[in-house]
């Protein structure tokens, strides 16, 4: 079960970054360069990662994090969990791992402080 990262919002096979620059041919590296979003109207931006063959994915622009409900989703049988890392760097990982680690082991929920994530659709069950 995915726990942690940001959800796949769109793939795309025309590369935005690649029109924007004024390229031709796919394959011009600008993706390579720096750290792209599109934004929309609420100013939220969202990741564009690039893929195989010049494709990109549109990440959600929240990172989802369910670390607040993680005693919960270890009681029903939850015994995998998916951390999923896109933009974070090593010390952003590394923390997010130990939190994440040791909630799980001790049965007990972590506390979730960056202000950047969402439960998702976590809270809103099914119906």
């Amino acid at each position: 079960m995915q726990v942690y990262g940001r959800y796949e919002m769109m793939l795309m096979k025309h590369c935005p970054i690649n029109k924007a620059c004024g390229y031709e041919n796919k394959g011009c590296g600008e993706c390579m360069r720096h750290q792209y979003y599109l934004k929309d109207k609420k100013d939220y931006e969202f990741p564009i990662i690039k893929t195989i063959n010049c494709n990109v994915k549109i990440l959600n622009s929240r990172i989802t994090s369910l670390i607040d409900y993680l005693r919960e989703i270890k009681h029903i049988g939850v015994n995998n969990l998916l951390l999923d890392f896109t933009l974070e760097n090593y010390s952003e990982t590394y923390d997010v791992a130990c939190r994440y680690r040791d909630a799980f082991e001790n049965d007990t929920n972590g506390y979730e402080d960056n202000p950047y994530t969402t439960h998702g659709a976590y809270e809103d069950g099914i119906e």
